[in-house]
């Protein structure tokens, strides 16, 4: 899921807001918040595919930290920013 998200995967980190979002089909989307026990935040057109967006401060970083903690194999860029998010 780690690969999925830093390839189809948007991570934003601004001193106002956390955004956290990927695009998949909507069933891919249902089965890894089910999965992940994250909460449904907001599913979004995005072509024929869906993008499920999550923007809160708190839950974000909770969420990355399931899939960035101890993790060896990652996108350096997006690591970075699920570094500056987890302790600002």
């Amino acid at each position: 899921m780690r690969g999925y998200v830093d390839g189809d995967g948007s991570l934003i980190c601004t001193d106002k807001t956390y955004c956290f979002s990927f695009t998949s089909t909507e069933q891919f989307i249902k089965d890894a918040i089910q999965f992940f026990g994250w909460k449904e935040c907001k599913l979004c057109e995005a072509g024929q595919n869906k993008t499920w967006r999550c923007a809160n401060k708190k839950l974000v970083p909770e969420y990355l930290n399931t899939l960035y903690e101890n993790a060896t194999v990652y996108l350096d860029r997006k690591y970075e920013k699920y570094l500056k998010m987890k302790s600002p």
